[in-house]
Formats: C-alpha cells, structure tokens, sequence
C-alpha cells in the first residue's frame, strides 16, 4: 500500500481563462445596453435640456478614497471615527503580534479588487455612483481574506469584547435614528392620505448642499427626496419626481404628462423657477422646511399642512 499521507500537497495552477467569461459578457452586454450612449431622451426628467454626456465619466481620486468611510458612516462623527480607530488598531495589533495574518492565497484577489475600485467610472450611460459601491466589496474581501487563529484566550477575549461593545453601542444608535426617522416618514404619509385622488404633486425636496470634501457626510441623513412616491400608491396622485427615465425605468409616462416640469431639473442647473408656469400644471407642491430655494414659494400658495421636516402648500385656484 502506498502512504498517501507522505506525499506533499500539490495544488494544480488556476486556470484564468475560467474567469473571462464573467468579465468578457457583461462588457459585452454593456456596450448593447440602450442606454450606454445615452441621449437626452434618455435622461432623468431633473437632467431635462442637458446636453449629451459622456457614456463614461470619472471622478478624482480623493473622491473615491472618501467614499471608504462609506462603510462604517452613521450619523454620529465621533462614533464614526472611535469605529475606525479602533478597528485599525485591532489589525494593526494583530498583525504586530501575529495574531491575524493575511492568507496568501488572497493577495491577487485583493489587488485586483483594489485596481477595479480604483478604476471603476462614476457614471456609464445613465447609471450614476458606481464606484462608491466597490468600497463595501473591498472591505468584504478584506475580512475574508483575514485568517485569525486562536493563539492566546487573553487576546481571544479582549477582541470578542472590544468587537461585542462596538456593535451593540452602534446597533443602538442606529436603530434610535430609524425610529426617530419612522416618525417622521409617518407625518408625511398622513399628509398624503388628506390629499384627494389623482392631484398632481410637485415635490421640490431635493438633497441639501453637498458637504465639503474635507469633511464628508451624508447628503441626505433622513432621505426624503423620493418619499412623494408613496402618493402614487396611497392615493393615485401624479408625481413630478417618479422614476421614469426612458430605457431604464419600467414606468413610462405618456407625452401629455411627460411634460409638466419638474424641480430638480431648475435647482440643479441653478436656472430661475418659473413658479407661474408650475402653478398651472400641479394642484400641491411639498417643500422639506429649512430648504433653501432660489426663489421663495410665491404668496398665494396656501399652506396645507406640514410636519417636523417637510410643508405642503396648496396652490390657489387648482382645487378645493
């Protein structure tokens, strides 16, 4: 009998060529897309009157290295920056000890995963925000490729504790700031029930101000620039801000509502809003209170009724 165990572990050579196809057809697929050469038509309705974009843009590189803290940002900064303090001296320890190590088998993937985050385009036809979703896979890839054995229980159990806090301590922040926001999204679904079937609702809820790149945050830490939506399931209404870009949306709006103008397609392109012409094409419009518009909401727009974030008005001789 032949001793098997003796023979030493021969690992056969990765065949590359298995993984083309998962790279050659969906570039394939994507140079088919309808909407990779996008033309205005193509466009969002608040990108209205744009000229053609590139079907690939970028953006610096300091943007996409910002888009790291992605991954652990909440609401609370110094929450945050405690996380990521103490999580890179857990590895940095851990690796000074050699308590965790990186598995060799894994540095190529993690190059290549780095690379394509670092190339990946902002925008491809009319898909925006690309490569902020590649820091989460990096981050991923990372933690898999982490090998953590048990080496001393004193470390074990300083680590399971240190990790243990961390989570329970930011599961309840977090879970405080839903329910606070839950709340709030309450109000305004009440407010839309009270608005009768089939009007016409201009949101004019846009992100606030982009924050520095010193400093970034969150855009929008309560979202509700989409939350008008909600009025086309509640109670039928047409809203001025649903998703219906031609070739990358399911809903399609005809030519006669397609028209009405929309508010982001003004406050992006920083042009004046013409408040007479919207006034004759919708019945309420909705505005996020501390908002600043580049034109004030005119006077005879009755206001309706409100919450803690958000206003609606109803506009004089449109409905009762």
């Amino acid at each position: 009998m032949v001793d098997l165990s003796s023979r030493p572990c021969s690992h056969p050579r990765l065949p590359f060529w298995k993984a083309l196809p998962t790279i050659v057809l969906p570039l394939i697929l994507l140079l088919l897309s309808p909407t990779f050469r996008a033309t205005p038509d193509d466009y969002p309705s608040w990108l209205r009157g744009s000229p053609p974009l590139p079907a690939v843009t970028f953006v610096p590189l300091n943007t996409r290295l910002e888009a790291l803290k992605g991954t652990l940002r909440t609401e609370h900064q110094v929450l945050d920056r405690v996380t990521g303090l103490m999580l890179v001296g857990l590895v940095g320890i851990g690796l000074a000890l050699r308590h965790c190590a990186v598995l060799p088998s894994t540095y190529l993937p993690l190059a290549v995963v780095a690379l394509a985050a670092l190339a990946m385009p902002s925008t491809i036809g009319t898909t925006g925000l690309v490569d902020i979703r590649m820091p989460i896979v990096s981050m991923l890839l990372a933690l898999a490729s982490s090998d953590w054995p048990v080496t001393s229980r004193r470390w074990f159990m300083a680590v399971a504790l240190m990790l243990g806090t961390l989570f329970v301590i930011r599961m309840a922040y977090i879970t405080d700031h839903w329910r606070d926001t839950d709340r709030h999204y309450r109000q305004f679904v009440q407010t839309l029930d009270q608005l009768p079937e089939g009007a016409r609702l201009l949101s004019a809820i846009t992100l606030p101000d982009a924050p520095s790149p010193v400093d970034r945050r969150p855009p929008e830490p309560m979202p509700m620039s989409n939350l008008s939506c909600w009025g086309v399931i509640r109670r039928s209404l047409f809203v001025s801000n649903l998703f219906s870009a031609p070739g990358q949306q399911p809903v399609q709006l005809t030519p006669k509502v397609r028209s009405p103008l929309t508010m982001g397609e003004f406050i992006i392109q920083s042009a004046p809003i013409p408040w007479d012409r919207l006034s004759t094409q919708y019945d309420y419009v909705v505005i996020r209170r501390g908002q600043r518009l580049p034109q004030a909401i005119p006077a005879d727009f009755i206001p309706f009724d409100s919450g803690e974030e958000f206003q609606f008005y109803r506009i004089e001789g449109r409905r009762p």
